[in-house]
């Protein structure tokens, strides 16, 4: 009982500061990273605390780190899967609002077992690609594209 009280109180925290810090990144910059892990035409896809909808895994990159250092680093810490960096793939690199989004990719065999904080991510699930809700169009346009070659 005592930790869904915590993980309450955190989820509240990021719905209330994530307007602040959106508005924040739109004016002094943040460059981020997205994961598409693909397993049998379904894409692992997040749903936050904060935000709306499934979207891919992913995250800002810190400082002085590689962008697909970040992919991997934001991929364990979101749902706990740590992938080999020979697997990624890199895919685009798009211009946003905010920054740079670095997207990668990784094909896997089997699904995995993603876990979730229940603070910052409250489910982790492979769908079809279309159900994602992403911001940026370039994102958006490789999900559909990667959606019509699977079928």
């Amino acid at each position: 009982m005592r930790q869904k009280l915590i993980n309450h109180g955190y989820r509240t925290l990021l719905r209330l500061a994530y307007p602040f810090a959106f508005i924040w990144w739109m004016i002094h910059g943040i460059d981020g990273t997205k994961i598409a892990v693909w397993v049998n035409g379904r894409v692992l896809l997040v749903r936050h605390s904060y935000k709306v909808g499934w979207k891919l895994p992913g995250g800002g990159i810190k400082a002085g780190e590689d962008h697909s250092a970040g992919a991997i680093r934001e991929l364990a810490e979101e749902v706990g899967l740590a992938i080999d960096p020979v697997q990624l793939k890199f895919v685009l690199e798009a211009k946003t609002r905010t920054g740079t989004i670095y997207l990668y990719e990784v094909q896997l065999e089997a699904e995995p077992a993603p876990r979730v904080d229940w603070r910052e991510i409250v489910a982790a699930e492979f769908h079809v690609p279309t159900i994602a809700f992403e911001r940026d169009s370039a994102v958006r346009s490789y999900l559909r594209h990667r959606s019509d070659n699977e079928r």
